[in-house]
């Protein structure tokens, strides 16, 4: 994609304004985080402890956001440079799940992890690709009122492959080919406060720049799959 002038304008003010807010909400996050956690007393009401994890959860969706609209401009405009190291896929989903527990309890979701037993270390951006797999996990559970989402990873014929499938409404096939994009979450008939409408089409573009595939599919009435393939390269 050709970077004209004004391309350049708005990805520098997208820069700047993410820059900006980052501060603030990490400061944010690190005293909320230390107040669920007691180091400033324990916190007997329950409807105070209900407000700070609440007010924790808005203040992650908001790092995802401004972080998705930061790596959407840099990847269309071919601004934005893999960075390559070898990542421990193990490690690297249990972390996130971990971060995600959260809010899938608050929202009295099981999210459970299944693995194989072996699990190679892959040459990928570590920063993106936790980005791509956080959106899609955070996708699963904000769009799943009761039940589970279950995350599996394996690996065939030298790839990495992370399935992630929820107990939410499913999708017609219709609906499955605009996933991917950027829309409402009316257009797909799944209902959400806590979604922008970005993180799986920057999952999508994340995945794509480490010659991976993304896709999804319904499981029926109740239930929506969606899988990540990335080659393993071990040359970081």
């Amino acid at each position: 994609m050709k970077k004209d002038k004004k391309t350049i304008e708005n990805f520098n003010v997208i820069a700047i304004a993410s820059h900006q807010l980052r501060t603030p909400l990490s400061i944010m996050k690190g005293y909320l985080s230390m107040a669920l956690q007691g180091d400033f007393g324990k916190i007997k009401e329950k409807k105070l402890y209900k407000v700070l994890e609440t007010l924790y959860q808005n203040n992650e969706d908001l790092i995802y956001l401004i972080e998705n609209l930061l790596t959407k401009t840099r990847l269309e405009t071919n601004s934005l440079q893999l960075s390559l190291e070898k990542v421990d896929f193990n490690n690297l989903i249990k972390n996130i799940i971990n971060d995600l527990k959260p809010k899938a309890k608050s929202k009295k979701i099981s999210l459970q992890l299944k693995k194989s037993a072996i699990i190679p270390y892959a040459a990928v951006d570590g920063i993106l690709m936790r980005q791509a797999i956080i959106n899609i996990i955070d996708n699963a559970i904000s769009y799943t009122k009761r039940g589970k989402v279950m995350v599996e990873i394996s690996v065939i014929k030298k790839k990495v492959v992370i399935t992630v499938s929820d107990t939410g409404p499913g999708l017609s096939s219709e609906k499955i080919k605009i996933l991917f994009k950027i829309v409402k979450p009316w257009q797909l008939g799944r209902s959400s406060s806590d979604s922008f409408g970005l993180g799986l089409y920057i999952s999508q573009l994340i995945i794509r720049a480490h010659q991976g595939k993304i896709s999804a599919r319904s499981l029926g009435r109740k239930g929506l799959e969606v899988q990540c393939v990335i080659p393993l390269t071990e040359e970081a």
